[in-house]
Parts: C-alpha cells; sequence; structure tokens
C-alpha cells in the first residue's frame, strides 16, 4: 500500500492506534503513542549512512503524518550501545531502530558483549535500502580483472587490504575472497570509509571492497585506479560494465545476501498496528522525491516491501554471514 497524501498515511497511524486500544493495556499504550513523538535511533555516529537514511525517512514519515520525530544516535561498540538502548525504551513507545547487515546479521555472531539479537528480539518493519559492493585495486596494482589480480596477489609476500572496520561486510567478504582463491591478504582496519579509500589513492594498501559512491570518489582522484569485480548475481544497474565475481570464474559472491542492506525495526513488543502503519509510513517516505535523489547520490537502490520480506532478507543475510565467519575463523579481539 503507498499513500498519496498525509491524511491517508495519519488515518493508517490513527486505525494502528485504535488497534492498540482494543488490547488488554491498549488505552495507555494508546495514549503514549498519541502524546509522544515518532523516535528514530540510529546505533551510529551522526553523518554517516545510516544516519542519513535515517533523517530521510524519519522525516518523510514525519512530513506525511504532520508529527513531530526525535533522532537518537547511539554509535558504539559496533552499534552494540544503539541497540541495547533501543532494546530498553519503554513498551509502547512510538520507535523504530535504523539497522544495516552488520547490526542485525554480523555483530551477533561476531561480538561477545552483543546480547541482542535484532532478528530474535525485535520485530522487522520493512527492508528501506540496499547497497552493492565493488572490488577495487589502487594505482600501484598492475591488475586490471579479478584473474589478473589472483595471480598478481599470488606472486607477493603478501597484500594489504583496508575496510572501514573490523567485523564489517567488508572485513568479511575479503576474509572470504582469501579463502576461496588463495589469496595472501592482510588486513588494515580504518575507523570510516574515507580514509580507507585516502590509503588506497596512496597506495599505503593495494585494494578493498567499497560501493558506487567511494568507486566515483576513487575514479575522479586517479584513473589508475581499477574496479576489479561487482558483488552480487547479476551487474550493478549502478555500474553495468563492471562484471561480478561469478562471471570471471569465482562463486560464492552471487547471492541475495551481498548487498549492504538497510532497514527499520520495532521493538519486540511493538503491535501488529504499529508495525503495519509504520510500514506504511516507510514506504511513503521512499516515494518523496528528495529521499530518491539523496538515494542516487549515495548510491543506494531503494527496497521496500513487507515485514515478512524483510525477515526474510535478514535470515537470508545473517545464513551467509553466519557461514563466512564459520569457515574463515574470523574473530573479533
Amino acid at each position: 500500500m503507498r499513500f498519496k497524501s498525509h491524511e491517508m498515511l495519519r488515518a493508517a497511524v490513527f486505525s494502528a492506534l485504535a488497534w492498540v486500544a482494543a488490547t488488554p493495556d491498549g488505552p495507555a499504550r494508546a495514549q503514549n503513542i498519541l502524546s509522544e513523538p515518532l523516535r528514530v535511533v540510529t546505533p551510529f555516529g551522526p553523518g554517516g549512512t545510516p544516519d542519513v537514511i535515517a533523517r530521510l525517512i524519519g522525516t518523510g514519515m514525519a512530513k506525511r503524518a504532520n508529527q513531530n520525530v526525535i533522532f537518537d544516535n547511539k554509535p558504539g561498540a559496533g552499534g552494540v550501545v544503539g541497540v541495547n538502548y533501543f532494546a530498553g525504551l519503554k513498551d509502547g513507545m512510538a520507535a523504530m531502530m535504523i539497522a544495516d547487515v552488520g547490526i542485525y546479521a554480523i555483530t551477533p555472531v561476531l561480538r561477545a558483549n552483543a546480547r541482542i539479537d535484532p532478528i530474535r528480539d525485535f520485530r522487522p518493519i520493512a527492508s528501506i535500502a540496499k547497497s552493492p559492493l565493488f572490488l577495487v585495486a589502487g594505482p600501484k596494482v598492475p591488475a586490471h580483472n579479478l584473474s589478473e589480480l589472483i595471480a598478481y596477489t599470488k606472486s607477493m609476500p603478501k597484500l594489504d587490504y583496508g575496510t572501514p572496520g573490523p567485523g564489517s561486510p567488508h572485513h568479511l567478504l575479503m576474509e572470504y575472497l582469501a579463502l576461496q582463491t588463495g589469496m595472501k591478504l592482510t588486513h588494515v582496519a580504518y575507523e570510516t570509509s574515507a580514509p580507507q579509500l585516502n590509503a588506497l589513492l596512496t597506495g599505503e594498501i593495494s585494494i578493498a571492497f567499497t560501493g558506487a559512491p567511494g568507486v566515483r570518489t576513487l575514479t575522479g582522484n586517479s584513473k589508475e585506479v581499477k574496479v576489479i569485480a561487482a558483488i552480487g548475481g547479476s551487474r550493478s544497474p549502478l555500474m553495468p560494465d563492471v562484471p561480478t565475481f561469478l562471471e570471471q570464474g569465482v562463486a560464492g559472491f552471487d547471492g541475495p545476501a551481498l548487498d549492504v542492506r538497510f532497514g527499520v525495526m520495532a521493538a519486540n513488543g511493538a503491535s501488529d498496528g504499529l508495525v503495519s502503519a509504520l510500514n506504511d509510513g516507510v514506504h511513503a517516505a521512499l516515494e518523496e522525491p528528495e529521499t530518491r535523489a539523496r538515494f542516487a547520490q549515495l548510491g543506494l537502490e531503494p527496497q521496500t516491501g513487507s515485514p515478512q520480506d524483510f525477515l526474510k532478507l535478514m535470515q537470508a543475510d545473517a545464513d551467509y554471514f553466519h557461514m563466512v565467519v564459520a569457515k574463515t575463523g574470523v574473530t573479533l579481539q
């Protein structure tokens, strides 16, 4: 269902409130939702892609429903701080959390201090967007395709690769690539993607995974940067000239669980009516021209669906990365 006006979205929200009010503790919970603005929690700091997505979606929902919105950034410990904070919000609150694939599929299996498993302990609302990853090689690497890169790597004592942090999809996928191909790689972790990309340009690292905006930044600064391969079952519409891993003879990087995915989740105690209303609000916000334009700049492909659709995607993502962790033996110190 899509909303063509803010009146329709408000009607859906009040329909959800009516459903809540019909439950045994409904009146108090309904009053809670009516008297409090929508709260959007992001388990990362301000300025990054998850934060931008949160503000675009939250603002779009608030504008259409004529409601206020509060943005809560709770970074720390690879998202664990924000997830724990969200789990502690009171029942019945109109709140949702931005979650990427690292939050719901990787952190629960890699971080010993992650007591909350979002797939188990929260409710899915909707997927929002996906971002394909590309393997890039720096100016000093004399390889233009995957077979040349593999051969070059095997001729070297080792090759350094960079990531925007340990335990990121970029980290796990590169370790899995080394396992699949026999490449000898050494991990260099950075705090964010900006220093990772700069290190590739300067030759501090040789290869990396990055999204479409990162590719544009790299190739805009150096014509010697090579885009080696695209992850996914088919070529990305964002960069259709880049062949996939499978096209170049390397399997294991072609499933639906290989995008960096973003979505929103509700607390486990959220009612079906509230989840449905928030899902409809997300869909409406994704139709905003400003949201679509900003997504294109960020290299994001909008991806919507029902809560059940998002749950299936999250489970597929978790299964894939659990397999990668088990096979590569990646751990976080």
